[in-house]
């Protein structure tokens, strides 16, 4: 299997060092410029080397310190006069190889380094964590977002490849930017040099130029870009007669055969009938990939979206870019309202649905998936309805990695159809406790007959609370918290006494967890498979109590200083990480496409400047980890051990366990409130006939035994 990636970078690296290619500056050279920054680029070097935390492989969510290291980064630059401007890719090209055709060594090395972990050896998990590569960068992006917002940093999205975007803006005769630091495969376009590396710290940075490198291997562009598609990086494997049993890959034997060949569209025709050729249909591949980096979109001055040398692209752009969206749609994705998720399963027909970090072994979570689904065809029917009719009919399929030869058909047009909620401004204002806060669930909720005989069907939304409480109330009606009458459901009203009973905190998390009740994820007995860190203290009915207590309580994100975990894991509460983490993405991606449909059909103002606020504004924005749920099982399991033992000696042995936490008591406090909020809806579903007795009953019991052990 060839799927080797980035081979060129790394031997670009080492070729251009030992020819001595790599030119050193100092940073007083780039005061007073505008950097255009590749942000995936740019953001794995800071994982690389400043945050380098293994825990999120371990617990979910992001890194303790990502955001600290990003404003000292932010610091730095401003210390040295340099304008960032952070350009992150959006949509991806279109994949023609089969799902899951390429092995995927993660699972298995974050398995190792659990079983590393069992066995007391903490190094050698924490290395495994690390390069299991479990630190999936979309994932972060919402929390970079909003540091670079806060700290007025300008960013975009590009509506495909970062690369070609700065291309573009560097080279445009206004000089939107007059340098570029990112990945050496920038190398690839028509650029002049590459800031490769940076040392904010000791004030200087690595370059490269293009033309010194041509000049030293003695060939022209077109040869140089075969070189790097033949060779490997992001969007293409290595050619495989360069990688097989009989040889081992060099970056000079990649530039022999572009000598001998003279371009690359030769030396792959050369190789026509060689075994893995035809096996990865890498003739194709080549052609699509060559013409996909010469004729990358871009988005123009005018916010229109057109390909790089667009006098000469091909009239089949669609075969290697995917069909073309509204130019709105772009911009949207551009200023960051809406992520490439979904419109990337409509335009390549297929979500890939990869194990989580707990590796998604268990009957449960491949059940939850099925469930997902009608989530994840609301998203669509979003997207596609305000699209040209030729995405109607569009078919689009999921495929799970335990089971990649089934498809499972996401139809789309027969999704769910809901009333628009259009509320005029003055009515929201008369409701809102907090007029500086944005719409909440417990709004929509309280002041449903309001909204009811306020809805007026030829309103245009102009303002963001308006947008937002629109969003929030299609999404109660869609996931039936909301009759189609505008009446609350037994669901909704579970909800909405659960907010009572906690003075309307913790909203979304109490909203997830009743999506997880009503998917029965939420309960006391085990999973299909358990792993290390399954309750075993005390009698069989004070594990169940303790495991349902920490499930519920694993949606709640902890209070942590910047800094690298330090307390113990649990391999069996990032199960329930698992369905946490999946529910918040998918709900995330319904309310994005909400949004966007908003936009598309005409139903709000477009020309506004707060696309950001709006994003920040949506619900289900970040996920948690599990360290909240811990601290929570080590507290209950010590009180059930230490009987004996005053509350205060028990906090005092948890708090040097536990260093990372702000305030523990606090923190379980806080726990154990969302812990009412929940008895309270459950309560709530059970008088109305809308739980079963047994899970009910389960409830009940933990509440019961809670109470008893509570500080």
């Amino acid at each position: 299997m060839y799927t080797n990636k980035r081979l060129f970078r790394k031997f670009l690296l080492v070729f251009t060092a030992e020819r001595r290619l790599l030119q050193h500056s100092s940073l007083v050279l780039l005061k007073d410029i505008r950097l255009g920054i590749d942000g995936t680029y740019w953001l794995r070097k800071l994982l690389q080397s400043t945050v380098r935390e293994a825990a999120p492989a371990a617990m979910g969510g992001v890194p303790f310190g990502l955001k600290a290291a990003i404003e000292r980064d932010l610091e730095l630059f401003r210390s040295h006069n340099i304008q960032p401007f952070f350009v992150f890719n959006g949509l991806a090209l279109i994949r023609k190889d089969k799902p899951f055709s390429s092995e995927d060594f993660r699972p298995q090395k974050r398995a190792n380094a659990w079983d590393a972990y069992e066995k007391g050896k903490i190094d050698q998990a924490m290395s495994g964590w690390i390069s299991s590569g479990s630190t999936y960068q979309p994932d972060l992006l919402s929390v970079v977002f909003e540091v670079l917002h806060s700290h007025d940093i300008e960013f975009i999205r590009a509506p495909y490849s970062a690369w070609a975007q700065l291309v573009y803006l560097e080279k445009h005769s206004k000089e939107y930017i007059h340098a570029i630091y990112g990945s050496s495969e920038l190398l690839m376009y028509d650029v002049d040099k590459v800031i490769i590396g940076m040392d904010l710290e000791k004030g200087n940075y690595t370059w490269v130029s293009k033309k010194s490198i041509l000049q030293d291997l003695q060939v022209n562009d077109e040869q140089f870009l075969d070189i790097c598609i033949l060779a490997g990086f992001e969007y293409s494997s290595t050619f495989p007669p360069l990688q097989s049993d009989m040889m081992s890959f060099t970056f000079k034997g990649v530039i022999d055969m572009i000598k001998q060949y003279k371009t690359g569209f030769n030396a792959v025709q050369g190789f026509a009938d060689h075994a893995e050729v035809i096996k990865t249909k890498y003739v194709d591949h080549y052609c699509r990939i060559r013409c996909a980096i010469k004729y990358h979109p871009i988005l123009n001055q005018d916010n229109h979206v057109e390909p790089l040398n667009a006098e000469n692209a091909p009239t089949d752009i669609h075969e290697f870019i995917g069909y073309r969206l509204p130019d709105e749609v772009y911009y949207y994705l551009t200023q960051c309202l809406i992520n490439p998720q979904v419109i990337n399963n409509l335009e390549s027909g297929v979500l890939i649905e990869l194990p989580p970090l707990c590796n998604g072994e268990t009957i449960e979570y491949h059940k939850f998936l099925t469930k997902l689904l009608e989530i994840r065809v609301q998203s669509l029917n979003l997207l596609v309805g305000p699209l040209h009719q030729f995405y109607h009919s569009r078919k689009v399929v999921s495929i799970f990695w335990f089971e990649p030869n089934v498809e499972h058909p996401m139809n789309h047009q027969d999704a769910m159809k809901t009333n628009e909620w259009l509320i005029p401004q003055n009515i929201i204002q008369q409701e809102q406790k907090n007029p500086d806060a944005s719409p909440d669930f417990g709004l929509a909720l309280t002041s449903l007959h309001r909204f009811q005989e306020a809805h007026n069907p030829n309103l245009i939304l102009e303002t963001k609370d308006q947008i937002i409480l629109s969003i929030l109330l299609n999404l109660l009606e869609r996931r039936r918290f909301i009759e189609s009458n505008r009446t609350l459901t037994k669901y909704g009203r579970a909800y909405l006494d659960g907010l009572k009973q906690g003075g309307n905190r913790n909203s979304e998390e109490l909203y997830l967890a009743l999506e997880l009740i009503r998917a029965d994820i939420l309960r006391g007995e085990a999973y299909s498979k358990t792993y290390f860190g399954s309750s075993n203290v005390g009698t069989e009915e004070e594990k169940k109590n303790i495991s349902l207590i920490c499930r519920v309580i694993s949606l709640l994100k902890i209070q942590a200083k910047s800094q690298p975990w330090a307390g113990s894991l649990n391999r069996d509460l990032l199960v329930t990480n698992g369905f946490v983490k999946t529910l918040t993405k998918s709900l995330r991606n319904l309310v994005e496409m909400s949004t966007l449909n908003l936009l598309l059909t005409n139903k709000c103002t477009k020309d506004r400047k707060d696309y950001l606020d709006i994003a920040f504004s949506l619900p289900f924005l970040h996920d948690t980890n599990t360290a909240l749920s811990i601290v929570t099982k080590s507290f209950l399991e010590r009180t059930v051990q230490s009987k004996g033992d005053s509350a205060a000696s028990i906090f005092i042995s948890l708090n040097e366990t536990f260093s990372s936490c702000l305030d523990l008591k606090s923190e379980l406090d806080r726990a154990f409130g969302f812990w009412n909020q929940i008895f309270a809806a459950v309560k709530t579903l059970h008088s109305e006939k809308s739980l079963d007795t047994s899970r009910f009953i389960q409830f009940e019991n933990a509440d019961k035994w809670l109470k008893s052990v509570r500080p």
